[in-house]
C-alpha cells in the first residue's frame, strides 16, 4: 500500500479507536462525554498547529494621588437630625452631609392608626430628600422623653396592636421610597423610640421580636434596620444575652434573611464603661471588649451608627478612633452631643472622623492600554483601598464606562459591599468592544451609581473616589484614563462577532486584609471567594439580574450626540 493510501487508513483506524473509547466513557463517566469527544475530534482534524493570535495591546500603569478633602458621599458620614413636624431644611449637602435621621413624632396616634395627613407628610419628606440628594433614616416615636401624666419615666408609647397596624400602614411607603431610605430605625417602643421604658410593657422579648420581625417583613428585602442594644440581637434571634452563638456569620451576610438585615445603633457612644446601658451585661460576664468584638464582627456586613450623649475619657481622640475602626462605624449624629463634637475638634481628630465614617474608596493605580481595536479586547486592572472605618451595606453596582464618540457601559460582577474597611482590593478584567464602535478618543471611568432605577442617573447618589483630580463627569464617573484611542490601527485582534461592551473573562486577585481586620482574614477571604453556592454569590447574581433588567448590563452601542472625542457618558 502506498503512503498516500496508508494515511487515510490510519486516520480511519484512529477514529474508530476514538469512538470505541467514547462508548466506554459513556458507560463509565457520562459527564465527560462532550469534553472527550471535542478533544478527540480536535486532535484528529487539526494536523498542524493553529496560527498564533495577535498579542493584545500592552497595558500602561496609571497612578493616582489620595486627597484629604472631606466631601459628601451617599450613605455614610455625619448625619443631621430632623423631625417631620418641623419646618425642615433638607439641603444639608452644602455642609458635606448626605444623611438625615428623621423622626416621625406620633404622639397623637397612640390610640389610633395614622391619618392620611401624617402619611402624606412622610411621603413629602421622601420627595424632598430625593430632590436634595440625601437619604433618610426614619424612626417613629410617640414621645420626646419625659412628659407629665405618663406612668413611664421617659414618656408614653402605644399598645402593640396599634404599633402593628401602623407598621402595616408604613409598609407601602417604605417600599415606594426605598431609594431614599438608607435603613430603618425600628423606633415605636419606649422613651424616644429607643426600646426601653415602655408604658405599654413592650420592652419584652416576645413583643420586641414580633415588632422587629414585622418591620423587617414590611421592608424591601435589600433594606436593613438596627437595634439599640447588642444583647437584643443575640436574644431576639433565639440566643441569650451572654452568648454569641447567634452572631451573624460571614456565610450568611447579605443573604436577605432577617438575621443578616439587623445591625447596631449606640445612642450614647463613648459615654462611659457601659455607654449608658448599651452594654448591659458587663456585670454578667460579658465585658465591653467582648461586646466590641461581637458588634465589629457583624458590622462588616450590617449598619452601625449612633450618637454621643456625654463627655467621658473614652471619648478622647485616640480611643474614639480605635473604637470606631473596630466597630466599622458608618454614621454619627453631627448635632449631638455638642460637647463631644467640640472635643474632637479641639483635640484635632474631627476631620479624620468626618473623612473616615463609613467607606472611603481611594484608587491606588490602574492599568489600561493606550489604544485598542473596534471589536478588540480591552483589558483593565485596578487597585483601590477602603480607608474608611466601615463599608457599604446597601447593594450597589460597579460599572466601567467608555465615553467619547459613543458612550457605553459594562457592569462588573462585583459587589462593593465586599470592599472591606482597611483592606486593599485588586481586580483584573477583560471586555469585548463592539466591532462597530466608532473610532476616536475615549475616557475610561468607574462609576458606582445608586442601585435603584429612580436614582441611577442622579449623580448626588453616585460614589466619588477620594483622589485628587478624580473629576466626576455629569454622570458621576471616576476618571481612570482620558484619550484612550479606539482605532483599527491598534495592536491586537478584532472579532466582528463582538456586539456588546461586556466582561468576557475575569481574573480576580484579592489581597488578604491587614492591620485592624487581620483577625477576620480567614472568614473574609473565604467569603470573598464567593463560592458559586454561597449566599453572597447568589445575592450578587440576583443584583446582576436586576441590573440586566434595567438594560445596564452589557449595553449595546449608543452613539454619542457629539463629535467631540471625550464627551461625558450619558446614562441610558
Amino acid at each position: 500500500m502506498c503512503l498516500a493510501q496508508a494515511r487515510p487508513m490510519r486516520y480511519i483506524a484512529a477514529m474508530g479507536e476514538a469512538f470505541r473509547n467514547l462508548r466506554s466513557l459513556r458507560a463509565s463517566a457520562p459527564a465527560m462525554l462532550g469534553v472527550a469527544f471535542s478533544a478527540s475530534l480536535s486532535l484528529l482534524l487539526t494536523p498542524f498547529p493553529a496560527r498564533a493570535q495577535a498579542p493584545e495591546p500592552a497595558l500602561k500603569t496609571l497612578t493616582f494621588t489620595p486627597t484629604s478633602e472631606d466631601f459628601p458621599n451617599p450613605e455614610r458620614g455625619f448625619y443631621r437630625y430632623r423631625e417631620m413636624q418641623a419646618n425642615n431644611d433638607f439641603d444639608v449637602r452644602k455642609d458635606g452631609n448626605t444623611l438625615l435621621f428623621y423622626k416621625l413624632r406620633a404622639d397623637a396616634f397612640r390610640a389610633a392608626p395614622f391619618d392620611k395627613a401624617f402619611l402624606d407628610r412622610f411621603q413629602h419628606a421622601c420627595d424632598q430628600a430625593r430632590l436634595a440628594g440625601v437619604k433618610l433614616i426614619p424612626r417613629v416615636a410617640y414621645n420626646d422623653g419625659p412628659e407629665a401624666g405618663c406612668t413611664a419615666i421617659y414618656g408614653c408609647d402605644a399598645p402593640k396592636a396599634i404599633v402593628m397596624q401602623q407598621i402595616a400602614q408604613l409598609a407601602p411607603l417604605w417600599k415606594k421610597n426605598k431609594d431614599v431610605i438608607d435603613l430603618i430605625d425600628p423606633g415605636f417602643i419606649g422613651g424616644w423610640g429607643e426600646w426601653h421604658s415602655s408604658s405599654n410593657g413592650l420592652d419584652n422579648t416576645k413583643d420586641e421580636t414580633d415588632i422587629l420581625f414585622a418591620i423587617l417583613d414590611s421592608l424591601p428585602p435589600d433594606r436593613m434596620v438596627y437595634v439599640r442594644y447588642p444583647r437584643l440581637k443575640r436574644v431576639l434571634f433565639g440566643g441569650n444575652a451572654t452568648s454569641d452563638a447567634q452572631a451573624l456569620k460571614p456565610a450568611q451576610a447579605f443573604d436577605r434573611s432577617r438575621v443578616a438585615r439587623v445591625g447596631h445603633f449606640n445612642d450614647c457612644f463613648l459615654s462611659g464603661s457601659d455607654d449608658v446601658g448599651t452594654y448591659k451585661d458587663i456585670s454578667n460576664g460579658w465585658p465591653r471588649a467582648r461586646e466590641l468584638t461581637f458588634i465589629g464582627g457583624e458590622s462588616m456586613f450590617t449598619p452601625y451608627g449612633g450618637e454621643t450623649c456625654a463627655t467621658d475619657a473614652k471619648g478622647a481622640c485616640a480611643n474614639a478612633l480605635a473604637e470606631m475602626a473596630t466597630l466599622h462605624i458608618d454614621h454619627l449624629n453631627r448635632d449631638y452631643h455638642p460637647d463631644v463634637i467640640q472635643r474632637w475638634k479641639t483635640e484635632g481628630c474631627y476631620d479624620s472622623i468626618a473623612r473616615s465614617l463609613g467607606y472611603r474608596f481611594v484608587l491606588s493605580s490602574a492599568r489600561l492600554p493606550d489604544s485598542v481595536k473596534p471589536g478588540g479586547i480591552l483589558r483593565l486592572e485596578f487597585t483601590l483601598r477602603n480607608q474608611g472605618f466601615g463599608e457599604l451595606f446597601n447593594p450597589r453596582p460597579v460599572e466601567v464606562t467608555l465615553s467619547g464618540p459613543a458612550n457605553i457601559v459594562a457592569v462588573l460582577p462585583e459587589d462593593p459591599r465586599l470592599w472591606m474597611g482597611g483592606t486593599e482590593i485588586s481586580r483584573a478584567y477583560r471586555f469585548s468592544l463592539p466591532a462597530n464602535l466608532p473610532e476616536g478618543g475615549y475616557t475610561v471611568g468607574l462609576r458606582l451609581p445608586d442601585a435603584d432605577t429612580a436614582l441611577a442617573k442622579n449623580t448626588s447618589f453616585s460614589i466619588r473616589f477620594a483622589n485628587e483630580g478624580m473629576n466626576l463627569f455629569g454622570a458621576g464617573i471616576n476618571i481612570l484614563k482620558q484619550g484612550m484611542r479606539v482605532s483599527s490601527q491598534a495592536p491586537g485582534a478584532a472579532n466582528p462577532a463582538f456586539t456588546r461592551f461586556e466582561v468576557i473573562t475575569d481574573g480576580t486577585r484579592v489581597r488578604e486584609p491587614s492591620g485592624r481586620n487581620a483577625r477576620h482574614s480567614s472568614s473574609w477571604s473565604a467569603w470573598m471567594g464567593m463560592e458559586s453556592g454561597s449566599p453572597a454569590a447568589r445575592d450578587l447574581r440576583g443584583n446582576l439580574r436586576d441590573l440586566r433588567g434595567r438594560a445596564l448590563h452589557s449595553q449595546p452601542l449608543q452613539p454619542s450626540q457629539s463629535s467631540q472625542p471625550s464627551q461625558p457618558l450619558r446614562p441610558q
